[in-house]
């Protein structure tokens, strides 16, 4: 298969690289692009600073002299990028037709002596995809302790409190797009540095996006989060892509100090030049100690974060080679220390370790049938040791199940008083490598860029699994091994299309097409989706384009579309369930005068838990958008259409299971020897005193059948989000010196769940059930138990941002209002295309419809199942069946299929303030909701009122750099 998959990618792109060849484009004359790049003030030369043609996919880096050099050019007009790190990116047009020597680049240091400045997202317009980015700037401003603080700067972003503490299996470190795929953080994909830090290796939870808690915020450059659909270049996601960047090249001496009222952050990070062909080496370091009361510091988390960076250019075969190698990581933990004045002595301890490493070589070739070839190379690890320490006392000793196999087995009894030492032991490593192909034609004023590429990635866990320490195993505990899992291997290769043809006018069409195949490889594979396609398409119109035209009304439109699948591959605690146990005691004697007890508990195992029927998750993404300026103000608008059509759950089956009960009550010898049979669970018992007496049975309570229920991986019903994301940025008034923007969110979901439900209740009786025996039927519901079955949300969330900036003072002040403009949300019932549930008035009359009502909702089953295995139809018949006097499922409040939410109110007002003093000191401070905004908010649907704001938090930051 990966032969074949490197035969077809092959032919891809030979054909596609053949089609500008056709046209007699093979002989079109190039040159040579040469100049320097300098600081404006002092005209001093920026070593490191890249040149980038991205219409041609060629780069420049400036040597220790600024002077830089892009050979092998086509003709024709195009747009040249000049950046790098402290510096304003610089972006203008060249007109390309002889060679370009002595060309002087001006670069001005990004600092608050500009004229303007950017403290919120911009969006990125050279993306044919709705893409963000927030560069540096804005990270200072709004000093971020959490990578995922970013999000609130998003169209219809809301501030979280800034806290370390949090659950770690919250979504408060972990990135979720346009309201995720179904599988809410799952979906999105996270990459530093070029490293993906997958969560696919996790054994611990199977549905959760990577961590970010632990990734260092001092060191980022910039961050872009990449919501549209994006290049077929980018696979193993359904919801969206964040790609975090850290500083590079030579950058001067900077230490920061942050703290607020529950952390501290100190960092340090310098760039250095090793030599004229050395290239440069990047590090920084960083401590952040949090806490969760200032007054009780003894739940904690510290986070040791560093990062090394390297890169250099070199001349191969006569062609640049640009190489760059990275590595980072964390070395963290979370403590639940014991409180001296509680009288509690339990604590936990997490470590949160971490390390990634990255290569990547790019080799300029810039030939007839080559453009550039590249060579990557990355590995992610993460470290998650959980221990906790949790004293134990009861008033009697317990039975303790813990046999691996099935049957039944004398049991062994805790003590009253002891302590529980647990240890989760997770390490996940991923592993990847990709190999990629770009070949860029010129054909008359239109350009032609193609990629290709082949991918191999690994994940897996290490760790040693979960076990207890000190020997003593809580009821119903079984060490779990992580380290007899395999790895599941992942092959893909893609092919892409590029296109940029100018049309009449100054016109332009942007075309991208492309295509990712994917094979997913597990030792012993049971799965039988192991490949897929992935099409992605994206078209942009460029009406009026806003580099060239800067006065009258209209200065910039253009509009965009794109259509894509994704797939996600899930995670090794989806692929790889766990043997699943389900322990009764069926015997329980106390006896003699030692207050002895012999127990008997019977085990059932289930190994056999995977459904080889399970489908990667899939989603189908699409969107428009548009972005303009109107006399100065920018306009962007997108309108997104997600559906995910087989998002990963976990979902309940019931299988019957007999067993044996014997009488605990019967008399037995006063020094009495028990027995009991593996297979059939009787129970003998002789007396140890009198041996010959022989043994006897002790009889049996009742002999049992019941459901017992185990959970399985599968795929859920379709799950569709769409919405609206809108930016206004007003631009800057000059006489108050001050801008304004505008940023806002419509967001609706809907879910319609028509697959069955199991719902069982072992305790359950009815009249004619002999006294001990359990219920005999699995009830079976659409979609869920309850009485709904789907839901349909929405939300307006809208915030204005004034910003202003004073150069000659070198300070920016911001003030953000957050508000939430509209919540609604409404249960659903749905089956076979009517409403199931239904309501009765006071009348006993049956409501027509169950939406606008207040009264309490039924919902009857669709189907039962006995013992047999069978399912049969629930009729009218069986409602007033005695056996079924439980199955009529009633909603808990009258007004449960009303339509709730709320209307306006401001949520939050936030201040920022940076002031720089010189080049040298900068200081930064924030309070987040100032005002101390808590509305009582009403709700529509029971009409009552509760506080909606967030907690007023404040913290500052001291920067120095030394040049």
């Amino acid at each position: 298969m990966k032969r074949s998959c490197l035969i077809i990618v092959s032919l891809l792109v030979a054909f596609a690289g053949g089609l500008p060849a056709q046209n007699g484009q093979s002989q079109r004359q190039t040159f040579t692009v040469q100049g320097k790049v300098a600081r404006q003030r002092d005209n001093a030369a920026i070593p490191g600073a890249t040149v980038a043609l991205p219409a041609y996919g060629l780069t420049g880096v400036a040597d220790v002299k600024g002077v830089f050099s892009i050979e092998r050019v086509p003709s024709g007009r195009t747009r040249v990028v000049i950046s790098y790190q402290g510096y304003v990116r610089v972006e203008l047009d060249l007109d390309i037709s002889r060679n370009l020597e002595g060309l002087n680049f001006r670069m001005r240091e990004d600092n608050l002596t500009l004229e303007t400045v950017v403290v919120t997202a911009k969006e990125n317009r050279n993306s044919l995809n709705t893409s963000h980015i927030i560069e540096r700037q804005a990270l200072e401003h709004m000093q971020v302790l959490s990578a995922t603080d970013v999000m609130s700067l998003l169209p219809g972003g809301q501030t979280r409190k800034a806290d370390l503490l949090s659950d770690s299996g919250s979504e408060a470190f972990r990135f979720k797009l346009r309201g995720g795929d179904g599988n809410g953080t799952f979906g999105t994909a996270v990459e530093v540095d070029g490293v993906r830090l997958s969560s696919n290796g996790n054994m611990t939870t199977g549905l959760e996006g990577p961590m970010t808690r632990n990734i260092g915020v001092t060191d980022i450059e910039s961050v872009e989060i990449m919501t549209g659909v994006p290049s077929a270049e980018y696979g193993d996601m359904t919801s969206g892509m964040v790609m975090i960047k850290t500083r590079k090249g030579r950058t001067p001496y900077q230490a920061s100090i942050s703290v607020n009222p529950t952390a501290k952050t100190y960092a340090l990070s310098k760039g250095f030049s090793l030599g004229k062909k050395n290239g440069t080496l990047n590090a920084s370091v960083e401590y952040t100690h949090a806490f969760q009361q200032p007054y009780s510091r003894y739940t904690t988390y510290s986070r040791n974060a560093y990062s090394v960076a390297y890169s250099n250019n070199f001349r191969l075969a006569g062609r640049v080679l640009d190489l760059s190698v990275n590595a980072g990581g964390n070395y963290g933990q979370k403590n639940i220390d014991h409180d001296p004045d509680l009288p509690s002595v339990d604590w936990t301890k997490n470590h949160d370790n971490g390390a990634r490493a990255g290569f990547n070589a790019t080799w300029q070739i810039n030939s007839r049938w080559i453009t550039a070839l590249a060579a990557e190379a990355n590995a992610n690890y993460f470290d998650q040791f959980a221990e906790s320490y949790t004293y134990v006392a009861g008033s009697t000793s317990k039975p303790t199940i813990n046999s691996t196999e099935s049957g039944y087995f004398e049991t062994a009894r805790q003590p009253t008083m002891y302590y529980r030492d647990r240890v989760v032991d997770s390490k996940g490593l991923n592993m990847g490598a990709k190999l990629r192909y770009r070949l860029n034609r010129r054909f008359g004023r239109a350009n032609n860029n193609i990629k290709a590429g082949l991918g191999w990635s690994s994940s897996g866990n290490v760790g040693r699994g979960e076990w207890y320490r000190n020997g003593i195993e809580e009821d119903g505990y079984r060490p779990y091994p992580y380290t007899g899992v395999p790895f599941v291997n992942n092959w893909s290769a893609y092919v892409e299309d590029n296109l940029h043809v100018p049309t009449p006018g100054r016109t332009a069409v942007d075309l991208m097409a492309g295509v990712r195949y994917e094979r997913v490889d597990i030792r012993d594979m049971v799965y039988k989706n192991a490949n897929s396609l992935s099409p992605r398409f994206n078209v942009r119109y460029t009406i009026v384009d806003g580099n060239r035209s800067k006065k009258g009304f209209l200065r910039e439109l253009s509009v965009r579309g794109g259509w894509g699948m994704m797939e996600k591959l899930p995670s090794l605690g989806l692929l790889y369930q766990r043997p699943r146990y389900h322990d009764m005691v069926v015997f329980d004697k106390n006896y003699g005068t030692n207050n002895s007890y012999y127990t008997v508990g019977l085990t059932n195992v289930y190994n056999e838990l995977l459904n080889p029927q399970l489908e990667w998750s899939r989603s189908r993404n699409a969107e428009l958008g548009l972005s303009a300026n109107l006399g100065g103000v920018s306009v962007s608008v997108a309108y997104f259409n997600n559906r995910a059509k087989n998002p990963y759950i976990s979902e309940t089956v019931w299988e019957a299971f007999a067993y044996r009960r014997s009488d605990g009550q019967f008399a037995v010898p006063n020094n009495p020897g028990f027995r009991v049979d593996r297979n059939s669970g009787e129970v003998w018992v002789r007396d140890l005193d009198n041996p010959s007496s022989g043994e006897t049975l002790i009889p049996a309570l009742v002999n049992d059948t019941l459901f017992l229920s185990n959970s399985r991986p599968n795929n859920g019903a379709p799950y569709t989000t769409q919405g609206v994301e809108l930016t206004l940025d007003f631009g800057r008034i000059k006489a108050i010196r001050t801008s304004f923007r505008l940023d806002a969110a419509y967001f609706s979901s809907k879910r319609i769940d028509e697959r069955l439900a199991a719902s069982y209740t072992a305790n359950t009786s009815y009249a004619g059930l002999p006294v001990g025996r359990s219920y005999n039927y699995v009830l079976f519901y659409p979609g869920s138990v309850t009485t709904e079955n789907g839901s349909r949300t929405s939300s307006v969330n809208a915030n204005l941002t004034a910003t202003t900036h004073i150069p000659e003072v070198r300070m920016t002040v911001s003030l953000r209002l957050e508000s939430n403009v509209i919540s609604r949300s409404q249960a659903l019932t749905q089956y076979n295309g009517a409403e199931w549930a239904f309501m009765v008035d006071e009348h006993g009359n049956r409501l027509p419809s169950v939406y606008g009502q207040r009264y309490t909702a039924h919902q009857y089953p669709v189907a039962y199942m006995g013992f047999d295995g069978v399912m049969h139809p629930f009729t009218e018949v069986n409602v007033s069946d005695p056996r079924f006097w439980n199955a009529d499922r009633t909603s808990n409040t009258d007004a449960h299929f009303l339509e709730d939410g709320n209307n306006l109110y401001v949520s939050t007002v936030n201040l920022s303030i940076t002031k720089e003093i010189g080049d040298m000191f900068s200081l930064s401070f924030y309070a987040n909701n100032f005002i101390n905004s808590d509305p009582p908010v009403r709700s529509i649907a029971s009409g009552l009122r509760s506080p909606r704001g967030g907690a007023l938090s404040y913290g500052a930051t001291l920067r120095i750099r030394i040049k």
